[in-house]
């Protein structure tokens, strides 16, 4: 046994396994989440009390673990790209037992190492592919941050409908009250009725079960930001602020730039870049691929022959797969093909749906923010005139008290709508920045 070769057969194995490279310039921890990145459970985590709505959201993308579950899968496709690079691991065997005699000595045992190769071309389509798809992911959660911007908006609005609507019922019911002590002198030099004093009591319990309601509404609304924010329900919020109005511009110019730069459409061309190189990878499916291999066979040197010398063997084999099925190679061409127009499609769709949300975010917003300044300019300030020149006129027996109630039913009728118009323009603006990509 000449075991000279042995060492030939350990040395292909290693430059086999040096062959494993995976072809590409990004490092073997490129995309893994840090250590530090361990979802903790909600926790009330500071806020300042001069937070506004901006602040909250910055504050949930921060914490959010939706989120940080996107960023993994992201990490993991990442990853799979890179394994996509490298050679399959190659295989090896051992070959021992009742082995053939041959003239020159028996057969005792065999090693061997075998290597798949796939057609040039194929493992970069394949991690080119699955980086595109990673790209696509990536704007997927910049889609779902703008998505929670805009839950946490909606659910800031609430909480602000709700505080204002108590404060405006707490402002009035003082107002009654005042009302009250005017009631009872007049009553005491016969201006005035208890009937009177009766119905502002029944308007005063009224507006006690409006606060009451509003109470509620803020508790719910809170519990509902603070879980958007992963804090708990009970957490402490700055008080909200009121909406400025301010113009976004033109449908025209949001829908512009959304066309070209929103993350939906980002997500869409790098589904679309998936998918060509789906189809790059099936034609080349119908290339063949190949198997090397290095076999060592150790042999005796007591063989029959009087030449038997022993010499050990040592031999290489080269196999090849044949791609003959031409109607499965059809199909997966015609798969990916349909996989690439289904990503057109959905891109142009996706164009679509942005310029019809775009436009009615804009309209609706415009009319809320004209809506808001009529309340604001005229309604509120003129009703309110009209309120306290009846309540002057009542003292000098010029109004009456059924005046008065139907003044001031007036003037809260415009607050609390008002208060309901600033829900709706801040949401309406929360739809349109979603809807445009502004975060």
């Amino acid at each position: 046994m000449n075991r000279s070769l042995l060492p030939g057969l350990l040395a292909a194995s290693l430059l086999l396994a040096a062959c494993q490279t995976p072809g590409t310039d990004l490092p073997a921890d490129f995309g893994l989440p840090t250590s530090g990145s361990a979802i903790t459970p909600p926790t009330a985590y500071s806020i300042s009390s001069s937070a506004d709505e901006d602040a909250l959201v910055a504050a949930a993308l921060n914490h959010h673990p939706s989120l940080q579950a996107t960023r993994s899968r992201i990490a993991a496709l990442e990853q799979s790209a890179i394994q996509k690079r490298y050679l399959p691991d190659p295989s090896a065997s051992v070959t021992a037992g009742q082995m053939a005699q041959t003239a020159a000595g028996e057969s005792q045992f065999g090693l061997g190492v075998q290597q798949k190769i796939p057609y040039p071309g194929k493992r970069g389509e394949q991690s080119l592919a699955t980086l595109r798809m990673a790209d696509a992911m990536r704007a997927q959660l910049q889609a779902d941050e703008l998505a929670l911007a805009e839950r946490i908006r909606i659910a800031y609005w609430d909480y602000f409908l709700a505080r204002k609507t108590s404060a405006v019922v707490g402002e009035n019911k003082a107002i009654l009250k005042s009302l009250r002590e005017s009631i009872d002198a007049r009553i005491a030099v016969n201006k005035a009725s208890q009937q009177d004093l009766l119905r502002l009591g029944n308007e005063i319990t009224r507006l006690d079960q409006r606060l009451a309601i509003a109470k509620g509404r803020q508790e719910a609304a809170r519990a509902t930001l603070n879980a958007l924010l992963y804090r708990p329900g009970g957490s402490p919020l700055p008080i909200p602020r009121a909406p400025r109005s301010k113009s976004y511009g033109a449908a025209s110019s949001l829908l512009a730039t959304a066309q070209s730069r929103h993350p939906e459409v980002l997500a869409g061309e790098a589904r679309i870049a998936a998918a060509q190189h789906g189809v790059q990878l099936a034609k080349l499916n119908k290339r063949p691929d190949f198997t090397a291999g290095l076999s060592y066979m150790a042999v005796s040197n007591d063989g029959l022959a009087p030449s038997a010398n022993g010499e050990d063997q040592l031999f290489g084999t080269l196999g090849v797969t044949l791609p003959l099925w031409k109607g499965k190679n059809e199909a997966i061409e015609k798969e990916a093909a349909s996989n690439l127009s289904a990503e057109q499609s959905t891109l142009a769709a996706t164009r679509s749906s942005l310029q019809q949300r775009i436009e009615s975010a804009v309209a609706t917003y415009n009319a809320e923010r004209t809506n808001l300044a009529l309340y604001s300019d005229r309604l509120i300030p003129e009703s309110k005139q009209s309120f306290d020149l009846i309540v002057t006129g009542y003292s000098a027996d010029t109004s009456s008290f059924l005046d008065i109630i139907d003044a001031w039913r007036q003037l809260l009728d415009y607050q609390l709508a008002q208060a309901e118009n600033q829900n709706r323009l801040g949401k309406a603006e929360a739809t349109l920045r979603f809807s445009a990509g502004l975060r």
